[in-house]
């Protein structure tokens, strides 16, 4: 869970610095859902120990759901899909 809470930390900083709409909302479970409103989509994170989860939704896509395994999948996820 350190690894995933690490990299949500960067993620809210990145957010915070660019100054991008977002909510996080940290569970008793250690589960933590970060949402992100950015240019017109809806992102959904969702940090568990094991894994992150990405959901997407816009005026195209009604739900679409990526589950990343390891920080290395997410990373390349990110990084292929930029929000800037």
């Amino acid at each position: 869970m350190k690894n995933t809470l690490n990299l949500l930390e960067k993620v809210i900083s990145f957010l915070l610095e660019n100054k991008i709409k977002h909510n996080h909302t940290k569970f008793s479970s250690g589960i933590v859902i970060l949402d992100v409103w950015y240019n017109e989509k809806f992102y959904v994170f969702h940090f568990e120990s094991n894994h992150i989860g990405i959901s997407e939704v816009d005026n195209n896509v009604a739900f679409a759901f990526k589950l990343i395994i390891n920080l290395s999948q997410f990373t390349m996820y990110v990084s292929l899909n930029p929000i800037h």
